[in-house]
């Protein structure tokens, strides 16, 4: 019976003590009342020198809470009372309280690390996630320039803040960004909240409501299938909209896989909604690169920022009424790329438009420019090479059959098929070597259909064995593409792949490697490991990572983008100087231009030599030495034909 009672008074008083810091501080007050109450009796009755039992009550009290007043104390029984009350006071009053109010501070300010507490901030900028893409859209944020300037200013505000919502660890998360910014690193920018954006709740703990806009970022690795990314998209449009509670939605800027739903969900989300296709974005560089042997390098630098140009959109109308092709001699450090016509309220974009296309009140004007600033209207003298023919077109291109080897497998497999497919003019061989089971691939690939221009063989095997090579001839074939494979734990062991499979390239037969080897990369800093004169590198996270940041910045850019790398919009190409009718000499960039417009095309740049840098929106000032293998960067139409 009296063990049965102990147990149960210790099990009461361990509910107690794990309620929190207030149950314990009550424990600890009942303890000190029991000491104070048994002291005071003892002097009161032992002693006879307190005339009233309350009088010894405090007395017990002062010496449990004051150790100060244990020398004032006379007699025996006195001194051993409040030796004992005072040396009780010590662990109780002090220890205790001490202890208690440490641990409940601690807990505290963990639990605000663990960022549980919501936000209250407006117009910042809101991510929903922690993906292998964020830190990087985060340094695209940071480092925004002249673009985050104006959105800033349009937003009232003078400094960036972002609100992160993520399930990972915060303070890896948060070192991981210190890395990466350097000195650009500021503390006070960048919040950090515990969550999910699956839950509606969670959203209130970034200010979601309240953002200016909001990104939902993509991955490259992990175990999440594509179906399933894109699912959860979906569903938290749904609790973004949802939690809004019938106002206005902020911009929400998504990374979709599957471009296929992208109409459906723009359909079903009743927010203002920007959807970035990935996979499409990817596939599509991956072809015109095959198809354009450097071009994405040109890519690269227009749909990223602050290296070299990059892509701008100006209202400019005190221009209505003009020509587009009138608007090359009035830039002389842009280049317009095309219209961005509103009809029906929304904006459609004009790339390479036809040259006598008149340029409308509300009408929008998209530049190649290194800076925003940079475009500004000024007359440039007419140039010794503007003269010539009228407006030709573009002739007929020849059909073409390549050869490919695809070494790897990730899931934008299917769509790159579908992008190779896409010319009538073009037949191909797609041979793909992976260790995924070629039978799953197969099903995969027919997702998209049955190629109408090409054949493809799926054959299973390790890439980057060097036996497996002696399978295949890299050396036959025209294109040879190594794939970061997205099933990996990690962007470091996907590069690992690739950079080891482009070495072994480039030691086959040394005298008979590839004539065309496309790498894709997950990590920027990986990129050093290859050899750049042998291959062209795509960082793919980079490009949509660039992408995102800047179309939550400048929503109007999306519809560029999308023209700029979706099949049946235009493309770059590199087209030799004599096929424009420049003949071997000196030209200034004007007088290319002219030529370039004569035959539909907008010039963006030279490429002297198949493997020198491309120069892109050069001075105008600047004669350029054009020789016979010397090319054109050009923007054209790509109306059912293939430029290459």
């Amino acid at each position: 019976m009296g063990f049965r009672l102990r147990n149960t008074i210790r099990f009461h008083l361990e509910r107690l003590l794990l309620r929190g810091a207030g149950s314990r501080l009550l424990v600890i007050a009942g303890a000190i009342a029991l000491v104070s109450l048994i002291g005071g009796l003892i002097a009161h009755l032992g002693t006879g020198r307190f005339s009233a039992l309350e009088k010894a009550l405090w007395w017990a009290f002062l010496r449990l809470s004051d150790p100060g007043y244990l020398g004032d104390d006379e007699g025996l029984v006195l001194r051993v009372v409040s030796t004992v009350i005072t040396v009780l006071g010590y662990v109780l009053f002090l220890g205790s309280l001490v202890a208690i109010l440490t641990q409940w501070l601690n807990k505290t300010i963990e639990d605000l690390e663990k960022g549980f507490t919501p936000i209250s901030k407006k117009n910042h900028l809101a991510i929903l996630g922690w993906t292998t893409h964020t830190p990087l859209i985060v340094r695209e944020l940071v480092l925004g320039g002249s673009r985050m300037r104006r959105f800033l200013r349009t937003h009232g505000k003078r400094q960036l803040s972002v609100a992160i919502l993520s399930e990972g660890n915060h303070a890896e998360q948060r070192q991981e960004l210190k890395s990466l910014l350097g000195k650009d690193w500021d503390e006070g920018q960048i919040v950090f909240r515990s969550g999910t954006p699956l839950k509606r709740e969670h959203l209130e703990r970034v200010d979601a409501r309240n953002a200016a806009s909001i990104i939902l970022p993509g991955s490259d690795v992990g175990g999440q299938s594509p179906d399933t990314a894109d699912a959860e998209r979906f569903k938290t449009l749904l609790s973004l909209f949802a939690a809004s509670s019938g106002e206005k939605v902020p911009l929400t800027v998504a990374e979709m896989f599957d471009a296929s739903r992208m109409p459906e969900i723009s359909r079903l989300y009743r927010g203002r909604t920007e959807l970035i296709s990935g996979d499409e974005v990817i596939s599509e560089l991956m072809v015109q690169s095959i198809r354009n042997r450097g071009v994405s390098a040109v890519y690269q630098e227009l749909c990223t920022h602050g290296s070299g140009n990059g892509l701008y959109i100006r209202e400019l109308p005190e221009l209505r009424g003009r020509r587009f092709g009138d608007l090359f001699g009035l830039f002389p450090r842009a280049v317009p790329l095309g219209l961005l016509r509103t009809e029906d309220g929304v904006s459609k974009p004009c790339l390479n438009p036809h040259p006598d296309t008149e340029l409308l009140e509300q009408d929008r004007i998209a530049f190649m420019a290194p800076t925003h600033d940079s475009i500004r209207v000024e007359e440039l003298p007419v140039s010794e090479e503007r003269g010539g023919n009228a407006f030709q077109g573009r002739p007929e291109q020849p059909r073409v059959h390549r050869r490919i080897l695809c070494l790897g497998w990730n899931d934008r497999m299917p769509l790159f098929l579908r992008e190779l497919d896409f010319s009538p003019r073009e037949t191909f061989e797609l041979d793909i070597l992976s260790r995924l089971d070629p039978s799953l691939r197969q099903t995969r690939l027919e997702r998209y259909g049955t190629p109408r221009n090409g054949w493809v063989r799926n054959f299973r095997g390790d890439s980057i064995a060097h036996g497996e090579l002696t399978r295949f001839n890299p050396s036959g074939y025209d294109s040879v593409v190594l794939f970061a494979s997205d099933r990996m734990a990690s962007r470091e062991e996907a590069d690992a792949r690739a950079v080891l499979g482009h070495h072994l390239l480039q030691q086959w037969r040394r005298n008979q490697v590839p004539r065309h080897v496309l790498v894709e990369i997950l990590d920027p800093e990986n990129v050093a490991l290859l050899d750049r004169s042998g291959c062209e590198v795509l960082t793919s996270p980079v490009m949509l990572s660039h992408m995102v940041a800047h179309v939550a910045l400048r929503p109007e850019l999306n519809p560029i983008f999308y023209q700029f790398l979706v099949s049946g919009g235009v493309e770059i190409a590199f087209h030799s100087a004599e096929e424009y009718g420049l003949a071997k000499g000196a030209w200034d960039f004007p007088g290319i231009q002219a030529a370039a417009q004569r035959r539909g095309d907008i010039a963006l740049g030279v490429r002297q030599g198949a493997n020198t840098r491309i120069l892109l929106n050069p001075d105008r000032q600047r004669r350029l030495s054009l020789a016979a293998e010397d090319e054109i960067a050009i923007l054209t139409s790509n109306e059912e034909s293939v430029n290459q």
